[in-house]
């Protein structure tokens, strides 16, 4: 729908008023020449979307054509954001699903990586059986 208006208010379209490019080294919207006036007007809105903005074609239009091109810029940012930040949001959110469900495995994982590491730093004369027997009895009190 976006591209349609940029094509009705004619966003990089020159071949309808070619008397604006007398003079002109770079034409914008140029680049999109080839693939034709509705996807290069897609393209523009996908660049506008992710920040890499152009508006060397907004300076062709008329102040009308203009003010509508702005008014278009503003709801493409607006519903871009709602769509990037839906986006963020629902990672994070995945994310801490991921994360919160193996809480306790990932402590004692990293309590066990903190024992681990500390016995690697002692000397080996206090490495005795007394302190690090071979097994660890662990019983626990039923209810």
């Amino acid at each position: 729908m976006l591209s349609l208006i940029f094509g009705v208010i004619g966003l990089n379209n020159f071949s309808r008023d070619p008397s604006v490019l007398e003079g002109l080294t770079s034409i914008p919207g140029s680049e999109y020449s080839h693939i034709g006036l509705f996807l290069g007007n897609m393209l523009t809105i996908i660049r506008i979307s992710v920040g890499d903005f152009d508006f060397s074609g907004s300076s062709f239009l008329d102040h009308k054509l203009n003010i509508i091109y702005w008014m278009v810029w503003v709801i493409i940012i607006f519903i871009m954001c709602i769509i990037f930040l839906n986006f963020i949001i629902a990672e994070a959110s995945a994310s801490y699903e991921r994360i919160s469900g193996n809480i306790e495995n990932f402590l004692l994982f990293q309590k066990v990586a903190l024992i681990f590491e500390s016995e690697e730093v002692m000397f080996k004369s206090l490495k005795t059986t007394d302190r690090f027997p071979m097994y660890v009895v662990v019983r626990e009190k039923e209810e």
